[in-house]
């Protein structure tokens, strides 16, 4: 009797052990490793955005979506914004990515979470490079 239950004490930790691996494989996730590396540049952006922002204009254009004029423009520490819902967006999207059976659809929510990101970088990078007058 006791070895019975010696064997069944020594299966299940290697059992339970075998699942935690398994569910963390990187299946769950495609594209795990460039969806961190894009939220470490949003990252390093909101940083070097946060320590150059004394060297940038008291306004600068964000709000391309509004009339020309006063309604555009936001201070430079806004530009933190379109990082940051990006950001947002592709942890979201990671999180369904994690709970959702399909594959196709996985890759259609990491995919777009990195192109969402990729127009939030273009976009900031322009706007800096325009205010700085070096385009």
């Amino acid at each position: 009797m006791d070895k019975k239950k010696q064997e069944k004490v020594k299966v299940r930790p290697n059992q339970y052990m075998t699942g935690l691996k398994n569910s963390f494989n990187g299946k769950n996730i495609p594209f795990v490793y460039p969806a961190l590396i894009i939220l470490v540049i949003n990252i390093a952006l909101i940083v070097t955005l946060i320590l150059i922002s004394s060297h940038l204009p008291p306004q600068v254009p964000l709000f391309y979506g509004f009339p020309r004029g006063e309604h555009q423009l936001a201070t430079p520490l806004a530009l933190i914004l379109p990082l940051s819902i990006s950001s947002l967006f592709i942890a979201i999207n990671c999180i369904f990515a994690y709970f959702t059976k399909s594959v196709f659809l996985k890759n259609t929510l990491v995919i777009g979470g990195f192109f969402s990101s990729l127009l939030a970088i273009i976009t900031i990078v322009k706007i800096i490079l325009l205010t700085v007058n070096v385009l």
